[in-house]
């Protein structure tokens, strides 16, 4: 088994959020803070769990910055991963130039790890097949932008798909669907 990152994991959360994203897509960095929201407003009924999907027209920054958030959490786990995740959304430009290479490890060193540590594992692409794992399950699900999202309900087994940018109000409506569910 994968590691999966999720975030304010509850692994008794009726929902997952699995959301397909790229870290140099513009509307994913706009969904990013809708998603925190909703695990806000979900507390303890929503996981929300990030699959990387870097697109070839953002590369190689977007497979680049996969790859160091593969880093950060190798180094220092889940709250790392989120942690450098967070930091490049808030910080990039987008649209595949978005977030300098040469800020990689800075980041990392910003977040609290082991730069050489984090260079080396950058350096040598040791997370590679790790963002190519992701990609090729998003293909087979049938993903083919970003941000696509899948809405799991772990209680019944629905699936719901959420593709784009979702307002908060729309994706809260999805999720409400799923939770009225007996």
């Amino acid at each position: 088994n994968r590691n999966i990152r999720s975030r304010l994991c509850d692994p008794k959360a009726r929902i997952t959020l699995i959301e397909y994203s790229d870290f140099e897509c513009p509307f994913c960095k706009r969904f990013h803070p809708t998603a925190q929201q909703a695990l806000k407003a979900y507390p303890g009924k929503l996981n929300w769990v990030y699959r990387h999907f870097p697109l070839p027209f953002h590369n190689p920054g977007a497979t680049r910055e996969a790859e160091a958030a593969e880093c950060a959490a190798v180094q220092g786990g889940n709250k790392a991963f989120w942690a450098y995740g967070d930091a490049i959304y808030a910080r990039t430009t987008s649209n595949g130039k978005g977030f300098p290479a040469d800020r990689l490890t800075p980041l990392a060193k910003e977040i609290g790890l082991d730069t050489e540590r984090f260079d080396d594992c950058l350096k040598n692409r040791r997370t590679a097949d790790r963002v190519k794992e992701d990609i090729a399950d998003g293909r087979k699900i049938g993903v083919s932008g970003t941000p696509s999202s899948i809405l799991l309900d772990n209680k019944t087994g629905t699936i719901r798909v959420a593709t784009g940018a979702l307002p908060l109000a729309q994706l809260r409506a999805r999720i409400d669907a799923l939770l009225k569910t007996p």
